[in-house]
């Protein structure tokens, strides 16, 4: 990666802008409800962790629209 730095700044700082975002978003929805999943099935395993992707999307909509007056919708 150093050595891609050194080469690529321009592209490197676009890769590690969006590899920041995403590690941003993963710690925002980890803390809000944890790192664990407890189903044992691997198909309920793959819905719990589902389920919590879009509840952390919908609390990110509602505290845009509560907190900062932002309309998600566009309108």
């Amino acid at each position: 990666m150093n050595f891609f730095a050194r080469e690529n700044p321009e592209e490197y700082k676009i890769h590690y802008k969006k590899r920041s975002k995403v590690e941003a978003v993963n710690h925002s929805k980890k803390a809000i409800h944890g790192d664990k999943v407890y189903s044992k099935l691997k198909s309920a395993r793959e819905n719990e962790e589902g389920f919590r992707w879009i509840n952390h999307n919908i609390n990110v909509l509602n505290r845009a629209m509560h907190q900062w007056k932002i309309n998600p919708l566009g309108d």
